[in-house]
């Protein structure tokens, strides 16, 4: 019986922690899903319509490429152009901003 209550309490003990962090994992990706769709509205003047029809074909299995049929040629070159131009999707800049002002 003592081994049946420590078991279930280790169970417990290490199952509650893990479902704190995926919640929050979820919630981390919702933000940069939503911060993702701003950029795109404002620098590529991508429509609420075009988003909603993105979403959906994600949501749905659909791969990246399918999604991006949704975009006019234009959007699609400037998307191509601006990932060019930032390799890195714009992370990380304010950390070598960071490391080059302590140097």
């Amino acid at each position: 019986m003592n081994k049946t209550v420590i078991t279930l309490l280790t169970a417990a003990l290490v199952a509650t922690p893990l479902a704190f962090a995926e919640g929050k994992h979820k919630q981390g990706g919702e933000h940069r899903g939503k911060h993702r769709a701003a950029h795109m509205q404002e620098q590529f003047g991508v429509s609420d319509d075009q988003l909603a029809q993105m979403r959906e074909i994600r949501e749905n299995g659909g791969s990246r490429d399918e999604a991006r049929a949704v975009l006019s040629d234009n959007q699609r070159s400037q998307i191509d152009q601006w990932r060019k131009d930032n390799p890195r999707g714009g992370k990380g800049s304010h950390h070598q901003r960071s490391s080059e002002e302590g140097e």
